[in-house]
């Protein structure tokens, strides 16, 4: 595991042999971290491919630096900085993201669980199809009495064109798919400027606007168990009236991105 650093900026070149697992860490829910890694460190990629795990601690020194070099042992895979103040959820994940090497970018939350043959699934898919920026699959809700649910998506296996999330949020379908549970192409991502920095819904709002710019694809395979608990922020009451507020400005941002794609303003490249 690298040193506690607070990020910094220095620019390193993209490996297209790396998948980028990013991490960010709190206090709330830091007893699943070890589940977490546990999940991270099993996975299988194609052969060509290597791992890397940016965890980013959103916190103004290094609070759990000592307890997750313990977690991982010396494992050069794993890569931790801290934020150097609290910037919450998606600001944090960004700086993950700033700091990753990999072309191929997942965001695993620290109290979610990947599941065995996920991250060999997506980057399986997404050197099948070139054309696409992002691949999505299965979940299902881990529950405190260890109780398993599979989600059932509103959309179906296969292609997912560019535009066609768009009709289905406007039919009352908010969350098509989470974009934690969803590898995505570096440069889509750089062109989206990553996670809107939100009180609240940031990654439907990701999803919705990635759904809008650019051509996915949804596997068949369970990628992740989601884990529900009391404690965690989505659960809370200040939670949902920021991410009820936000839908009308995402609708908007999606259809300024949908324009802009038809237009031909939208291009990334893997």
């Amino acid at each position: 595991m690298t040193s506690p650093t607070h990020a910094g900026s220095s620019y390193v070149a993209p490996d297209a042999s790396i998948v980028s697992v990013i991490t960010p860490l709190f206090i709330e829910g830091i007893d699943f971290i070890a589940d977490a890694w546990e999940s991270v460190q099993s996975q299988q990629l194609p052969a060509d491919m290597s791992l890397e795990w940016v965890v980013q601690e959103d916190a103004d020194h290094p609070e759990f630096a000592e307890r997750l070099a313990e977690l991982v042992g010396g494992d050069s895979r794993v890569r931790y900085a801290f934020n150097g103040r609290h910037c919450g959820q998606a600001v944090t994940r960004n700086m993950a993201f700033q700091r990753s090497r990999g072309q191929l970018i997942y965001a695993l939350d620290q109290d979610d669980i990947l599941l065995p043959g996920a991250l060999h699934a997506l980057a399986s898919e997404m050197a099948l199809r070139p054309e696409v920026m992002w691949v999505t699959g299965h979940t299902q809700r881990l529950f405190d009495d260890g109780s398993v649910v599979e989600r059932d998506d509103p959309i179906e296996d296969g292609p997912l064109p560019a535009g066609y999330l768009l009709e289905l949020f406007e039919n009352g379908i908010t969350i098509a798919f989470y974009a934690t549970a969803t590898m995505f192409r570096r440069s889509a991502l750089q062109l989206l400027g990553g996670w809107p920095a939100i009180v609240a819904g940031e990654d439907s709002e990701l999803q919705l606007a990635m759904g809008a710019a650019f051509d996915g694809f949804r596997c068949g395979h369970l990628l992740v168990s989601r884990r529900k608990w009391a404690g965690q922020a989505v659960q809370a009451g200040w939670y949902a009236t920021p991410d009820l507020e936000s839908v009308t400005p995402r609708y908007a941002r999606a259809l300024a991105i949908d324009a802009a794609r038809r237009a031909g303003m939208f291009t990334a490249t893997s």
